[in-house]
């Protein structure tokens, strides 16, 4: 399978026994070309996928993974797809190992067992490694060959990445971490000095495609995108559907517009000028020190 616009993409290829098989994560509003081989005969045909938004994909063991890209933006020009990506995490919470009695007072650590029972927490942490990653190798393999990720960036917080150097993809990827916040969160300084971290990189070419991702890829993940999709001119009516497209995965009743999604643009009403979601889009980017010209070239990379 083929992607038109280019004869050197192979989007899928595969040796089949069966009569049929499925393909996914095709992108949206895009011409393809298929061709089918048997012996000496063969088939060729064309099929252009529907222009529905958001490009939803599927990877066996990581949930909520989806395309930036496919919305239309500033001026009437669709962000580009296959250049950000989203996600929930690639790998589980780091796995903890926890002192008995017995073996913190064998080592002379009575103390600490004592004030640990006056607290909440009541376990002592022995040893702490890096969480499962959520997916096999072949799923690694389809993700790399044919999303071709050079940077993960990951917005968990210090203990959820207990122990990482690398991104579960390998280390032929640039794992960045930058601790991220959520809804109101994203105006604390610390969060503001990683939006810089993330955004500088987004200005240089060759560190596409990204994945970026918190725990669940909803909250932290979901307030980075709605900056970086408000920034492109990706109208509020799409902001708050790419936002809801976790829904696919968290069917709590807890999870609704009102309870979280609604803080986004409150907080920016709140923080900074602006009318429309992507002047106050602008307006957190120069506050956090970037320029026009900036924000002019991160839309050159991200819009057709």
């Amino acid at each position: 399978l083929i992607n038109c616009l280019d004869d050197s993409a192979v989007v899928f290829e595969k040796t089949l026994k069966e009569k049929f098989t499925y393909v996914d994560n095709l992108k949206i509003a895009t011409d393809y070309k298929w061709t089918v081989s048997s012996g000496n005969d063969s088939i060729t045909s064309t099929f252009k996928t529907e222009d529905i938004v958001p490009r939803i994909l599927r990877f066996p063991g990581v949930p909520n993974v989806r395309d930036l890209g496919g919305y239309m933006g500033l001026n009437g020009k669709r962000v580009k797809q296959g250049l950000i990506y989203r996600s929930a995490a690639m790998n589980d919470h780091p796995k903890q190992t926890f002192y008995t009695k017995k073996e913190l007072f064998d080592l002379g650590r009575q103390a600490e067992w004592e004030a640990a029972q006056t607290n909440k927490n009541k376990k002592i942490v022995k040893t702490t490694t890096v969480g499962k990653i959520r997916f096999g190798q072949s799923t690694r393999d389809e993700m790399l060959k044919y999303l071709g990720f050079k940077t993960d960036i990951d917005l968990r917080n210090n203990w959820e990445t207990s122990c990482m150097t690398n991104s579960p993809l390998g280390s032929s990827v640039n794992w960045v971490h930058a601790s991220f916040g959520a809804y109101g969160g994203i105006h604390n300084k610390g969060v503001q000095k990683n939006f810089k971290k993330i955004f500088k990189l987004m200005l240089e070419e060759e560190n596409y495609p990204f994945i970026l991702h918190c725990y669940a890829g909803q909250d932290r993940t979901g307030t980075l995108t709605y900056v970086l999709l408000a920034l492109l001119g990706v109208s509020d009516d799409n902001l708050s559907l790419d936002w809801s497209a976790t829904g696919f995965w968290n069917r709590g009743s807890n999870f609704n517009h009102k309870g979280f999604y609604d803080n986004i643009p409150k907080s920016f009403s709140k923080h900074g000028k602006g009318t429309t979601a992507m002047e106050r889009a602008e307006n957190f980017v120069r506050k956090v020190g970037f320029t026009n010209e900036d924000i002019a070239k991160f839309r050159s990379l991200m819009l057709e």
